[in-house]
Order: structure tokens, then C-alpha cells, then sequence
């Protein structure tokens, strides 16, 4: 998944980064990392991707998927 279908998941949930990064344990600046590509999805942490995937009702699997 890129960045930007990250973002867009995101806003599409009515979530501000703010509020993803307190319902997965994260902040609100990695966040916007992941939104920015400064940080690939498809790296972090497996707990991590596990709460964002449940925050934003994905299967987890889509953090490991980077074709666009």
C-alpha cells in the first residue's frame, strides 16, 4: 500500500491523524510519515499494522502490499 492509499483509507474513515495514531498506539507524526512515504508501509512493525489495519477495518495483509 502506498502513502497515499493510506491517506486516502484514512480520510475515508473520517479519521484525523491525530485520532488513527491514538486508536493504534502510534503518533500522530508517524502518521504522516506513512502518508508521506518518509516511512514504507511495509516495514513497520507487525503490532503496529495489526491496530492500524484494525482502526481502519482492512486486513492487516495490505500494509505488506506495495503495488499501487
Amino acid at each position: 500500500m502506498t502513502g497515499q492509499e493510506f491517506k486516502s483509507i484514512r480520510k475515508s474513515a473520517g479519521l484525523t491523524q491525530q485520532a488513527l495514531g491514538d486508536m493504534a498506539g502510534t503518533s500522530r507524526r508517524s502518521i504522516a510519515k506513512y502518508e508521506s512515504g518518509e516511512i514504507d508501509l511495509g516495514q513497520i512493525e507487525v503490532k503496529t499494522a495489526i491496530r492500524l489495519a484494525n482502526a481502519l477495518n482492512i486486513p492487516v495483509e495490505r500494509f505488506g502490499d506495495s503495488a499501487p
